[in-house]
């Protein structure tokens, strides 16, 4: 009877320990299995791949890449440059290109007197003229207003390099002396022209042709141009009136405003003659799309 009740004992004594130790390794699962990450769920997982998408930076696009996909702006692109032209100008141009790389340009400048120097050096330098021409061309070009409209081509997607031409229009407005016009043979005292002031007006058309490479930097934001060109006058007007004195007899006054349609003509002559010249052109600028 004792040992039944013995072996009873020890057998919900066993029990008992099988049960706790059930209830600890269910717990000590439970504790595992919490630590261990859970799986998102496909809304948690769409979610993290946006958010990594946000932080990741942007590799920039290279001027290939970006001459690939055209898409975003259809193949049209415009610049706003600073231009330097020599022995031209120095202004500011605008550049529109279009679908099939074809460009459209137009400039506006004005030509400073080191410019005018530098034609003279030209021209005198090739023997084309003497210094007294060179004096009376500085001084009617110096200031004068510049204004150019080119067509130009681009014909390589992947490549800055185009060419190009277009007409060009020089305007200058200048007051010059009667020791300016007396360098060219007008068959009129000296004296007598310097009894009177000039004004002179000229209008310059011009025709020139260029070949160029544009650079693009900073994600294709900024730009760099060099250019090699050749520009020639292929005509001009002028005209030129004589500022004289009252005091100045009739007809003396006859004769000095003789000289200036004389002048005007000599004028013309030179410019058609002589303005020609090649050019070298930098320009830095802005690229809107």
């Amino acid at each position: 009877m004792k040992q039944s009740t013995k072996q009873r004992a020890t057998r919900q004594w066993m029990s008992w320990f099988s049960a706790a130790a059930l209830i600890l390794g269910m717990m000590s699962a439970a504790q595992a299995e919490s630590n261990l990450p859970k799986e998102p769920s496909s809304k948690e997982k769409k979610e993290r791949k946006v958010a990594m998408a946000d932080k990741e930076p942007t590799a920039p696009e290279s001027v290939a890449q970006r001459a690939k996909s055209p898409s975003r702006t259809g193949g049209w692109h415009m610049n706003l440059e600073a231009i330097s032209t020599t022995p031209i100008d120095i202004g500011g141009r605008l550049t529109l290109e279009m679908p099939g790389r074809i460009r459209l340009s137009t400039s506006v400048g004005v030509m400073p007197a080191f410019n005018a120097e530098l034609v003279n050096t030209i021209m005198t330098g090739a023997g084309l003229y003497d210094q007294q021409t060179a004096s009376i061309l500085k001084t009617s070009l110096t200031g004068s207003i510049v204004w150019r409209l080119h067509l130009e081509w681009r014909p390589f997607s992947q490549a800055g390099f185009y060419l190009g031409g277009g007409y060009g229009m020089v305007v200058l407005n200048s007051r010059i002396t009667g020791a300016s016009l007396a360098g060219l043979s007008l068959g009129v005292p000296a004296s007598l022209l310097n009894a009177a002031s000039f004004n002179m007006n000229s209008t310059l058309h011009m025709m020139s042709g260029e070949l160029g490479y544009e650079f693009h930097f900073f994600r294709n934001v900024m730009s760099l141009r060099l250019a090699v060109g050749f520009t020639g006058t292929v005509a001009s007007n002028t005209q030129i009136q004589a500022q004289v004195s009252s005091a100045v007899p009739a007809q003396f006054r006859a004769t000095i405003t003789s000289a200036a349609n004389q002048a005007a003509g000599a004028f013309d002559n030179m410019y058609r003659q002589y303005i020609f010249s090649p050019t070298f052109s930098i320009a830095t600028g802005f690229r809107f799309f």
